[in-house]
């Protein structure tokens, strides 16, 4: 879990040149189930890029983004925590896990 974290906001640091704030949440939701949010006011990514981060680790497009997201992807596997992105170009940068 930490190294999902450290990952997460280390991408958030390294893919916005013009800085950023980075926020790091966890709030139990209904149902007992917790969501970690790690969240940037970047630069954001576009729809193409937003939709490979989404899809099943086996993505073509992951390796241009190093392999922050690939661990994290992989450790949510792992401990079997749903994960989802969200991004808006130029506006902001989320990954929610739950679990």
């Amino acid at each position: 879990m930490k190294r999902m974290i450290e990952n997460l906001i280390t991408n958030s640091v390294a893919h916005n040149e013009n800085g950023c704030n980075v926020t790091v949440s966890l709030k139990q939701e209904p149902k007992g189930r917790a969501v970690l949010t790690v969240s940037d006011d970047g630069q954001g990514c576009d729809d193409t890029k937003l939709k490979a981060l989404n899809a099943k680790l086996k993505s073509d497009y992951l390796p241009e983004h190093g392999l922050g997201i690939r661990v994290v992807k992989q450790v949510a596997r792992k401990y079997r925590y749903k994960i989802r992105f969200c991004s808006e170009k130029d506006g902001y940068f989320r990954c929610e896990v739950y679990f």
